[in-house]
């Protein structure tokens, strides 16, 4: 199982994260951070070629677990403070353009490598593009499953918009313009 598949990149751990994923998995954390990671690739790739590999069970202590706890709440804490979730704030939503006399479109636009010599239907009829789809129509859409997909509608959500056009660009044309809406409607969490 790769590091992609738990969830993690073994380059985007902290240092207190590659502590802890070392020490569940048996060894004992010592030296630099591109050593640890280097030990943590190798533990890794052992899990993924499925050798058996000794995982004790790791006990930590009520006080150790809590602690552990508040140092990652600590953590996300400093990330966050800056961002205050207003329309106005777009740093950490980053759509391509917006559209000034409507309040409710953003616009995002992808211009694959592939499409530099083909046009979007050929690519994607031969499957060299694989976020797009053709319905029962034969008309082209986003995959729902796709992160292009999740990337707009994180950016909806995070912008307060309600309305995406997502465009692909060939330079072959023609180019696929499509209207994604917003999805993921506000929640009170309590």
């Amino acid at each position: 199982m790769s590091s992609s598949l738990l969830g993690f990149k073994v380059d985007h751990l902290l240092t207190n994260e590659l502590d802890y994923e070392l020490r569940v998995r048996g060894s004992v954390p010592q030296g630099t951070d591109p050593g640890k990671k280097k030990i943590l690739r190798g533990a890794l790739k052992q899990e993924s070629m499925n050798r058996s590999v000794h995982n004790p069970v790791v006990t930590f202590t009520f006080v150790e677990e809590q602690k552990a706890i508040a140092d990652t709440i600590a953590d996300l804490s400093v990330k966050i403070t800056d961002f205050n979730g207003l329309t106005t704030n777009f740093g950490y939503v980053n759509p391509d353009g917006l559209i000034e006399d409507d309040n409710n479109f953003t616009i995002e636009v992808k211009y694959p490598f592939v499409l530099k010599s083909c046009s979007i239907e050929q690519r994607v009829t031969v499957k060299k593009i694989k976020f797009l789809a053709n319905d029962e129509e034969g008309l082209l859409y986003l995959r729902n499953t796709y992160p292009y997909y999740y990337q707009i509608q994180g950016q909806l959500h995070l912008s307060g918009k309600e309305y995406c056009y997502f465009i692909v660009w060939s330079p072959l044309g023609p180019i696929h313009v499509e209207e994604i809406c917003r999805v993921f409607k506000e929640q009170n969490v309590s």
